[in-house]
C-alpha cells in the first residue's frame, strides 16, 4: 500500500507540473483557450487576494471532486496560503463511510464536514402560509 501511494504521489506530481499553465486541448477552438486562459488568470488572482481557499467536495465522491491543480496552485503560490477542504452534502452519505471520508482527508489537509441539505428547508423558502 505505501508503494502505491508513493507511486500515485509521484503521478499525480508530474501530471500537475505538464499540467502547471492549464495544459490546453489541440482540439479546443480558439474561443475556448481564451475563456480557459482569461479563467486562470482570474483564478490566479483569487489565489494571490486569498489567504484561505476554501475546497468545496461533494461527500458522495470526494475524490472525484478533487482538483490536483488548485491544490498546487496553493502550495505553490509562494506565500503562507492555507487550504481547507469542505465535505458538502454529508447528509447524503452513511455516518461511518463520514468517518471514513474524515479521517482519509484529515491525513492530507484540515477538513470540514458540512450539512447543506435543504429538504427540510423547502418548506419554509419563498412560502407564505395565509388562509384567503
Amino acid at each position: 500500500i505505501g508503494d502505491a501511494k508513493r507511486r500515485q504521489d509521484i503521478f499525480d506530481h508530474e501530471q500537475v507540473s505538464t499540467n502547471d499553465h492549464m495544459h490546453l486541448s489541440t482540439e479546443v477552438g480558439e474561443g475556448d483557450e481564451k475563456s480557459r486562459k482569461t479563467f486562470y488568470r482570474e483564478f490566479k488572482k483569487v489565489v494571490d487576494a486569498s489567504d484561505i481557499i476554501i475546497q468545496v467536495l461533494d461527500a458522495r465522491d470526494p475524490l472525484g471532486c478533487r482538483c490536483p491543480q488548485v491544490e498546487q496552485a496553493v502550495l505553490t503560490s509562494g506565500k503562507n496560503k492555507k487550504l481547507i477542504l469542505l465535505l458538502n452534502k454529508i447528509d447524503l452519505i452513511p455516518r461511518d463511510n463520514l468517518d471514513k471520508w474524515l479521517k482519509y482527508l484529515r491525513n492530507e489537509f484540515p477538513t470540514i464536514a458540512f450539512r447543506s441539505s435543504t429538504q427540510n428547508q423547502r418548506d419554509r423558502l419563498g412560502h407564505v402560509k395565509a388562509s384567503l
